[in-house]
């Protein structure tokens, strides 16, 4: 992998500038395909996780900014941007010569640290894979020095709520899929809020409002490069990110403010996949397939915020501390 290895930047403007035209580029990405399938599959899962995982936790905001579900038929129309903050240690990686059977430091050390795709845009140090006797030094993976200017990972939200019977809202979220120079992109979500203060005896007089939510939002991402500059054919990538949050709300309503908190969990599922045929410079082999990457991640999270609502419009901001702590602010129009 060297010169301009840029998979996960590309990944990210798909990601957060939907209708951005992105063409990608692939170039020597043959030499990173040489280690074992595992090996490639493991850096390069290294690489990407923080950024998919910062992306992820970002999705599972933005779902309320009350604890007060919607009466019958009852509506809400929100536009939200999640801010998810990128911590150092996101920035990079170590790697470890025992964890790999084909890629090593060429340097001699056993252990280095490697910048992720959120971490600096400089080189770290170069890594080696035997290649049919002989030894082939590249280039490991730079970041994209995205926190030089960005300490954040945004991610724009728009859905609706309706309410329906028993307390009981549901919330949705929609991007149909959209192809732009070979990219295509689409989001769907949906919720679920319950009040489940009005069956508990006692506390169904206390004055304020409670809530459950639980939500899933899955945003997917295929991508053409078959004319990104490596031999072969057929190449694309698929990558999607899906977030599920089960949360209890509570939330107090003082004339045109409402003060809101969330307590519960994010789970996060990503999955990465390089389809198509590559052929391997020199060596007059080809790989198919080359990888196919999936993870999960769980995390407590607690959200504290405030809206604002006169008459029908409403403006909210909220923090959650989470693994990737996450601000969240919005505007809608909510009724009934």
């Amino acid at each position: 992998m060297k010169n301009n290895y840029k998979i996960g930047l590309v990944l990210y403007l798909v990601l957060i500038v939907p209708f951005t035209s992105t063409e990608l580029k692939a170039q020597q990405f043959d030499e990173f395909l040489r280690g074992s399938a595992t090996d490639s599959e493991q850096l390069l899962g290294a690489y990407a996780n923080p950024f998919l995982q910062s992306f992820g936790e970002g999705l599972s905001n933005g779902w309320y900014n009350t604890a007060k579900p919607h009466s019958t038929l009852g509506f809400d129309l929100t536009i939200s941007m999640s801010m998810a903050f990128i911590p150092t240690s996101a920035e990079t990686f170590t790697f470890n010569n025992v964890d790999y059977s084909t890629f090593q430091l060429a340097d001699g050390r056993n252990s280095a640290e490697l910048p992720t795709l959120l971490g600096p845009s400089d080189r770290g140090p170069q890594l080696m894979v035997e290649q049919n006797g002989q030894t082939v030094t590249f280039d490991s993976p730079s970041g994209t020095g995205l926190s030089d200017f960005l300490p954040f990972i945004p991610t724009p939200i728009l859905q609706a709520g309706i309410g329906i019977i028993k307390g009981t809202e549901v919330k949705f979220r929609y991007m149909p899929s959209v192809g732009i120079d070979g990219v295509s992109v689409g989001l769907w979500g949906v919720g679920l809020v319950h009040d489940v203060k009005q069956w508990i005896p006692v506390v169904n007089k206390l004055p304020f409002d409670m809530s459950v939510i639980a939500a899933y939002s899955r945003f997917n991402t295929d991508f053409d490069f078959t004319d990104g500059g490596l031999p072969g054919s057929d190449q694309k990538a698929e990558l999607g990110t899906s977030a599920f949050t089960g949360q209890l709300l509570l939330s107090k309503k003082l004339a045109v403010l409402t003060f809101y908190s969330g307590f519960g969990f994010n789970t996060i599922g990503t999955s990465l996949a390089m389809l198509g045929t590559y052929e391997l410079e020199g060596t007059g082999e080809a790989v198919v397939d080359p990888i196919d990457i999936s993870s999960s991640f769980s995390s407590a999270r607690a959200t504290f915020g405030a809206r604002l609502k006169l008459g029908l419009f409403t403006i909210h901001g909220d923090y959650t501390f989470q693994e990737f702590n996450t601000l969240n602010v919005g505007l809608g129009i909510s009724f009934r």
